[in-house]
């Protein structure tokens, strides 16, 4: 095995590794430029902009989610994968949950109660923020045989009676 053989079979078996570590380079050569720039950015927007592009990230990551949900949902009939319609129905509750967290951003309009603090939007973007994790997690312990046991055992026909549980 020549020189070049060893290097590719090198980088082939730690691939993962290099990624992650390129991964966390690049992101701490751009959060290190994010604080150089802070007082640029600070000097840029205001209140009224941070509040537009908040929203529009926001309603970006809402989208994403609930599209996530739609696809998982309607793709259980073909490959009967509870675990991918588990991990679906926590995208759609985090999708909920940050909707509730956009609007009652301070600065919005008033949703249910006025906005006076930022106490509620924080505590809707804790909450799902929890709840993501704890469904990730929850998602990455459902084994194939699992859900063949509860296929059978439960006899779910109806994607719904799940829905409904995890919501």
């Amino acid at each position: 095995m020549g020189r070049r053989e060893r290097i590719i079979d090198f980088f082939n078996k730690y691939k993962y590794y290099f990624l992650f570590a390129g991964n966390f380079l690049f992101s701490f050569i751009l959060f290190h430029f994010a604080y150089l720039f802070e007082d640029s950015f600070a000097r840029i927007t205001s209140i009224v902009t941070f509040l537009t592009w908040h929203n529009i990230f926001e309603f970006t990551s809402i989208i994403i989610s609930f599209s996530i949900f739609v696809v998982t949902y309607y793709t259980y009939d073909q490959n009967n994968n509870l675990r991918s319609l588990f991990l679906g129905n926590t995208f759609f509750t985090i999708g909920l949950i940050d909707f509730f967290h956009t609007l009652s951003y301070k600065g919005m309009a008033e949703f249910i109660i006025p906005n006076t603090d930022p106490n509620r939007a924080t505590t809707f973007w804790i909450i799902s923020g929890l709840i993501g994790g704890t469904g990730y997690l929850i998602t990455s312990f459902i084994d194939k045989k699992c859900l063949i046991i509860f296929d059978e055992q439960v006899k779910i026909k109806n994607r719904n009676k799940l829905f409904t549980f995890w919501v």
